[in-house]
């Protein structure tokens, strides 16, 4: 899954077509026959493949036919903490190799005089164990010296003795702890002077730099990253190039990249970094720019591969009728993917994190976005921390800001897209106004041109900009939660509607779980869609959803909220909508009621039909086919009349209403006779006027309990109002039914003749 960053060995390996140069470096290597020394410099930045073009022209060199292979020494000064030891662990490396790769006695004497060489330069204590051994010591001091007239007291003695002991004993330890590295050092130069007659180091760099003129081998000394080392070791490496390894038949090939080294030097030596270079490097190759092709014809290999690994859903996306993978990928991603390194750290995030958003053949985000914005996520760190945090700023639309919000919207994007953090600011924007349709026009003039309408069509895309789906794209779980419904859930439950019964089972299942009008919702986003909503099942989908009308939740989430038997009757209506086709809608209605267990779901349905409930222009039914309808509901609704069930009804009152609205007979007066003259019936009856309600007045802490009766309403249908009254009194005083329905009794009495309902 995690594609490794090493750089690669051989030139079979090549991604970048960088074999003629890496061969050019090699040849220039072997046909370098002066016996002066040849510093060589391989110059790119971070990423640009430095060492795999060291590595292909080591090989190249190996492949050479001559007598003279020269003998490779690899120093990478970057694995030793120890700045004073560079230049004794640089010697001591050199030395090694010279005793691995050769086995004749004058490179094995070579060898040991380097090492005594190295030692000889190293053989003083250095400052970092000084100061290491100083600091402890006064530490100690300090310590001792706060508590020096108790430890007296202890052993009693005076305080003046005391301290010269802690004095004498600290100063034998500092000095114990500098000697053992003093002497360690020594006793190394005095076994290699043991061997050698000559033991300065001047004498000793003379017979080195003499035999290595007789040498008919080239020192080829390879020193790469200097651009990941400090300021103090890059002046050190530079520094030891320059005076003590100036050696005859020696090649040094240094990579790194100029820009960093030369601002280093800058600080570290306070003069030009770029002069003082000048005076060191003989050559300079800089490593030619890797055509965009190939690095993108690496990146498109892998992005191939891991988008063969998710749902074959995901072919839509990159369709060749759609320029928006285009238009993505152009704007800004492909600004980001300059190297091989980039690249390999990017699909190798991108392949972990795509790989959670998708279950068995569905895909939860729309890939073409999910790419983008993990390249924001690698790239721009900070913009993308942003971006998650201010959801509201990126998805909304026209209808949800006002021109004075759209301002503040404005400054507070555009002030994120060009702070310091943002390393591309012109690539950035070009990618967001892609990626957020809506905030194009926020963008460049302060008003989106974008409004609520626009957003169905993205959230059925798994577009980012649909404040459904973007939560999923830094959560990494659909919609952002476990607790919302993900697309694989959506895409099952909309697959269960060739079967009505299943479809049906479904819909029960997600009011159980409280997540029915979540559920609703998403329907309404893929009404338009005919791949998802055929018209054939039209009546498989139409008939459930009135079932499941009178068990959907009464809540609601605010004023503006209608209620959940609202959210099914939009769902009917614009997959009815859809097809405009008013005879067939006619049938299907028919049929709903007629089949439907919900005398409230069809009554419900066809009164939004009818003329002063349209809201659209668009009108699903004729003048002929709504009569008949409302003709068919009551007579589903008289057949009801002498049951019970239709009284126990939660929406009784919706019902009759519509009754008296749609039928000029005396039936619906003499229902309600035969329902007042009995008292239970009577008493079922008027718990329909009452409302529970809560509510909290200005300087409250907690709501109160409201419950009011709907006397005017009442009085539609039961004109004489003054004889309930008297009944209910007469049940109130005389029978055992006021302890089963005391609270709407009570109700009535206190209220009745109020001009107010007031608390109860």
């Amino acid at each position: 899954m995690f594609l490794s960053d090493n750089p690669i060995m051989r030139e079979n390996e090549d991604l970048l077509d960088r074999k003629k140069f890496s061969a050019h470096l090699a040849i220039a290597i072997c046909e370098w026959k002066d016996k002066e020394s040849l510093v060589i410099a391989l110059n790119g930045e971070w990423g640009v493949g430095k060492t795999s073009i060291i590595n292909i022209a080591l090989s190249q060199i190996k492949t050479i036919n001559t007598d003279d292979f020269p003998t490779i020494v690899s120093f990478n000064p970057w694995i030793y903490s120890d700045l004073n030891s560079i230049t004794s662990h640089f010697f001591g490396e050199i030395s090694k190799e010279l005793e691995i790769q050769n086995q004749t006695a004058k490179d094995k004497k070579i060898a040991h005089k380097l090492k005594l060489y190295a030692s000889l330069l190293n053989v003083f204590p250095e400052k970092n164990i000084i100061k290491s051994s100083y600091d402890k010591f006064v530490i100690g001091l300090g310590l001792a010296g706060i508590s020096v007239s108790s430890i007296a007291d202890w052993l009693n003695i005076n305080n003046k003795t005391l301290r010269l002991i802690l004095f004498v004993g600290g100063a034998a330890l500092l000095f114990k702890q500098v000697a053992q590295s003093f002497l360690s050092k020594l006793s190394v130069y005095y076994e290699g002077k043991s061997k050698f007659s000559n033991p300065t180091a001047l004498d000793l760099k003379k017979e080195i730099t003499a035999e290595l003129a007789e040498r008919n081998k080239k020192l080829v000394i390879i020193i790469d990253d200097i651009d990941r080392l400090t300021n103090g070791e890059i002046k050190e490496i530079f520094r030891l190039i320059k005076v003590n390894a100036d050696f005859p038949n020696t090649i040094y090939l240094l990579s790194f990249d100029r820009h960093v080294v030369e601002l280093s030097l800058d600080n570290s030596l306070g003069v030009s970094g770029s002069k003082y270079l000048e005076k060191i490097i003989q050559v300079t190759f800089d490593i030619p720019e890797a055509r965009t092709v190939d690095v993108h014809k690496y990146l498109f290999m892998h992005l191939d591969r891991i988008l063969s690994t998710l749902p074959s859903s995901v072919e839509k996306f990159f369709s060749s009728e759609s320029a928006y993978w285009g238009n993505i990928f152009h704007s800004g991603v492909r600004q980001y993917l300059k190297n091989l390194r980039t690249v390999k750290r990017y699909i190798s995030s991108l392949e972990f994190n795509i790989s959670q958003m998708y279950t068995g053949e569905t895909i939860e985000i729309n890939p073409v976005d999910f790419i983008a914005i993990e390249c924001i996520r690698i790239f721009e760190p900070g913009f993308y921390n942003f971006m998650r945090q201010n959801k509201d700023l990126f998805t909304s639309t026209r209808s949800e800001y006002n021109s004075r919000n759209d301002t503040q919207r404005q400054t507070s994007i555009v002030n994120a897209l060009t702070s310091q953090a943002v390393t591309n600011s012109d690539t950035l924007t070009e990618l967001i106004k892609q990626l957020f349709p809506q905030l194009q026009g926020v963008i460049e003039n302060g008003n989106s041109s974008y409004g609520y309408s626009w957003i169905s069509g993205w959230t059925k895309e798994l577009r980012v900009c649909s404040p459904t789906h973007f939560d999923s794209y830094f959560a990494y779980l659909p919609k952002g939660s476990s607790e919302q419904i993900s697309q694989f859930e959506l895409e099952s439950a909309m697959q269960k509607i060739r079967d009505r019964n299943e479809f049906e089972s479904e819909l029960q299942c997600y009011i159980a779980n409280g997540k029915i009008r979540e559920l609703l919702g998403l329907f309404q986003d893929y009404t338009d869609d005919e791949t998802k909503f055929p018209t054939q099942y039209f009546e498989n989908i139409i008939v459930p959803l009135l079932d499941i009308t009178d068990s959907l939740p009464s809540e609601r989430k605010g004023m503006a909220d209608f209620g959940s038997d609202w959210d099914v009757m939009r769902v009917i209506y614009q997959l009815l909508k859809r097809e405009n086709n008013k005879e067939l809608n006619y049938t299907l209605l028919r049929d709903a009621v007629n089949q439907s267990s919900s005398l409230y779901a069809i009554f419900l349905k066809i009164s939004t039909e009818s003329p002063s409930n349209q809201n659209s222009k668009i009108k699903l039914l004729t003048e002929e086919h709504l009569a008949d309808l409302k003709k068919l509901c009551i007579e589903r609704l008289k057949i009801h009349t002498n049951d019970n069930e239709l009284l126990e009804n939660s929406h009784l009152l919706y019902i009759l209403y519509r009754w008296k609205e749609w039928d000029q007979s005396d039936d619906l007066n003499l229902y309600i006779k035969r329902i007042v003259s009995d008292d239970v019936s009577l008493l079922k009856f008027l718990q329909k006027y009452r409302h529970h309600s809560h509510v909290t007045t200005m300087g409250d802490y907690v709501s109160r309990s409201l419950i009011t009766f709907n006397f005017t309403n009442l009085s539609d249908l039961v004109p004489e109002t003054d004889k309930i009254k008297h009944r209910i009194e007469s049940i109130k005083s005389s029978t055992n039914l006021y302890d089963s329905y005391k609270e709407v009794i009570d109700s009535f009495v206190t209220n009745y003749g109020k001009e107010h309902d007031r608390d109860d």
